[in-house]
């Protein structure tokens, strides 16, 4: 969350205090695309604090793979582009299980929902 702070911070300060030349700075696809990476950011802090570790991450990286997938995979169809992102979010979230939980012994949020379920 703090990095996403700092990003955004950043990012305003960009647009505050833009370069002298006049050219457009972004396309107006492009500020569609960063809004909804923003609203990743503030998704996946919603998904981990109400379902944690184990929901959140597999589920952001899954939905920011396929919408950057459009981008890397052009020539693959949407159901492929599906499938490789849905791999992706699934193995990617496995290997930071086991590398924050079971080789760093970390202990990762559990989520709201999972805490009143018990």
């Amino acid at each position: 969350l703090m990095g996403a702070f700092i990003i955004a911070v950043c990012g305003i300060g960009v647009i505050v205090a833009p370069e002298k030349e006049s050219k457009q700075f972004m396309t107006k696809a492009q500020w569609i695309s960063a809004g909804k990476l923003f609203a990743m950011y503030v998704a996946f802090a919603l998904l981990f604090w109400l379902f944690g570790f184990l929901v959140a991450v597999p589920v952001v990286l899954f939905v920011v793979t396929y919408m950057l997938s459009s981008l890397s995979m052009s020539g693959k169809t949407k159901k492929q582009r599906l499938l490789v992102s849905l791999i992706y979010g699934v193995v990617g979230g496995a290997v930071l299980y086991l590398i924050y939980v079971v080789a760093l012994d970390a202990s990762m949020p559990k989520g709201l929902i999972f805490k009143l379920l018990k």
